[in-house]
């Protein structure tokens, strides 16, 4: 699931590149996905990234 948005806004990065318009939520989403994907948990949903967060703030899963 991640691993296909990732895709989806790899598209829309491209396409606001080329006509010269920022998207900072865009790209912040991107990179925080990427976290994601370098965990492995680049097929799981986007609750995955709570997981991710919890994991950088010491929480451990229950």
């Amino acid at each position: 699931m991640i691993r296909l948005m990732q895709k989806d806004l790899r598209l829309v990065m491209d396409s606001a590149y080329g006509s010269h318009t920022p998207i900072p939520s865009t790209a912040l989403a991107h990179q925080l996905f990427s976290v994601v994907e370098a965990e492995g948990r680049g097929d799981d949903g986007t609750q995955s990234l709570a997981r991710v967060f919890e994991s950088m703030a010491g929480i451990k899963e229950v």
